[in-house]
């Protein structure tokens, strides 16, 4: 090539690129606003931890279905696995609240908390 000439990538993949650089701050960001979100909604780091666990499962879910359906990771499939997780997250939050609310109950009745599977005395 003469001096003063250069290849680069341009069009999709540059702008793939600049999307990708966006995206691992969006990313944690998206995660740790929902983390503080169920931090004021519970009032404790354990109880929104443990509601934060829904999201590798849904991760795990997503990626499965992007590799059975044959999709490539683009940003409209990362924005889409941030809704996955606040869908994730407030699936999570409503179990969460009916168990506390179950429990509760039995507790006010003074019941014992058995499974199905724990044997009768």
């Amino acid at each position: 090539m003469p001096p003063g000439y250069y290849y680069s990538w341009s069009g999709q993949f540059e702008n793939e690129v600049r999307a990708k650089k966006r995206l691992q701050i969006v990313m944690p960001v998206a995660i740790a606003v929902i983390y503080i979100l169920l931090f004021l909604t519970y009032r404790s780091f354990i109880e929104a931890a443990h509601v934060l666990l829904a999201v590798p499962f849904a991760l795990t879910g997503g990626l499965y279905l992007l590799w059975l359906l044959g999709y490539n990771f683009s940003v409209a499939v990362w924005v889409g696995f941030i809704a996955l997780f606040g869908t994730a997250v407030q699936t999570t939050v409503v179990m969460v609240i009916y168990l506390e609310e179950a429990v509760a109950r039995k507790k006010k009745s003074k019941a014992r908390l058995r499974s199905r599977f724990c044997a009768k005395r």
